[in-house]
């Protein structure tokens, strides 16, 4: 069972540590967790740490990386060796999700998932079109062009896409495609080309999106929260 984190804990927790995680950028906490799929004894299939991570059998490479979500009080980051704005090998960034019940489904368990979803079944690959059986409370739709995002409030009646390759379908999901109801807007800043020592992660180069305004959040009961991002093919799942 995947541990949630309190945002009021979060806040009192760098009040008095003031000293830990401290990098070039103030990203806050690392509440990056195990995505829930790790295999093989190659330490990129097998690493539960998701830095210098990947998905079992795909591309291995600092590119594909999705490292890290990091909190900041109210803000959240999201660092990776991978290219969120201009995305890699024409693999685009998906959107973030988060789950505020604790009933989000993600990694092996997506699988599991049954019916007509198409999830986790041997059908063809594709950026196939899903409602939104994985749990997810709200949906940051993103658009790295213009470092801008809406905020929709979602259940199970939204519509969804998946990574297109079924290998990878404990990415799931995507992108948000319809459905819900618009809580907000926000922006945020996408930083490119930053050291290992900027931002505390190991690999070379990392790309940071930070100042995701989460005080929307606060209108939830409870305010726990988990996160999650996959890029189209879904090649590394990024789980906070």
């Amino acid at each position: 069972m995947k541990k949630l984190f309190k945002l009021l804990s979060v806040m009192v927790l760098a009040a008095c540590l003031t000293g830990a995680n401290v990098w070039a950028y103030d990203l806050g906490g690392n509440i990056t967790v195990f995505d829930g799929a790790a295999k093989s004894t190659n330490s990129w299939w097998g690493n539960q740490n998701e830095d210098q991570e990947v998905e079992y059998y795909d591309v291995t490479d600092q590119a594909w990386d999705l490292e890290a979500f990091y909190q900041n009080d109210m803000s959240l980051s999201m660092v990776g060796g991978y290219d969120f704005k201009n995305g890699y090998h024409n693999t685009t960034s998906g959107d973030i999700f988060i789950d505020v019940t604790g009933d989000m489904v993600y990694g092996q368990n997506v699988t599991n998932l049954a019916g007509s979803t198409q999830v986790g079944t041997t059908s063809n690959d594709g950026n196939l079109q899903v409602k939104n059986v994985f749990g997810y409370d709200y949906v940051l739709d993103m658009n790295f062009a213009g470092s801008t995002y809406d905020i929709y409030q979602i259940d199970s009646t939204a519509d969804l896409k998946m990574g297109y390759y079924r290998q990878n379908d404990t990415s799931n999901a995507w992108q948000y495609v319809s459905g819900g109801t618009l809580v907000g807007t926000g922006t945020f800043t996408y930083t490119a080309g930053q050291s290992n020592t900027a931002v505390g992660l190991t690999g070379g180069t990392h790309n940071v999106v930070s100042g995701i305004d989460l005080s929307f959040l606060a209108k939830s009961i409870p305010v726990d929260f988990v996160t999650h991002f996959t890029m189209a093919c879904g090649n590394d799942n990024l789980i906070g």
